[in-house]
């Protein structure tokens, strides 16, 4: 979903969204193209972002997938590991 005009899409407060989000950005992704490369309504991606909603581990999967890099549950903390190719930035 487009945010609408004078408006900031708000970034998620949850560390592991807002981690997959700082990632779409650097690969210079919009929020619709990526829920598109996810095969996820763009409704349901902004209501997961925002924190209406909490995504399942078959979408953070496939967010996941989509941004190239690699989910990991570590003591029952998520977090996302991210190869040293996704730190920069994409042309």
């Amino acid at each position: 979903m487009a945010a609408k005009k004078g408006r900031t899409p708000q970034k998620p407060g949850d560390p592991l969204l807002r981690a997959l989000d700082d990632i779409r950005e650097k690969k210079g992704l919009s929020r619709a193209e990526f829920s598109k490369a996810c095969g996820i309504q763009s409704e349901a991606l902004s209501r997961t972002m925002s924190g209406m909603h909490s995504p399942t581990l078959v979408t953070l999967s496939k967010m996941c997938g989509v941004l190239g890099v690699k989910l990991q549950i570590v003591e029952g903390e998520p977090c996302v590991e991210v190869p040293a190719a996704c730190d920069a930035p994409q042309a």
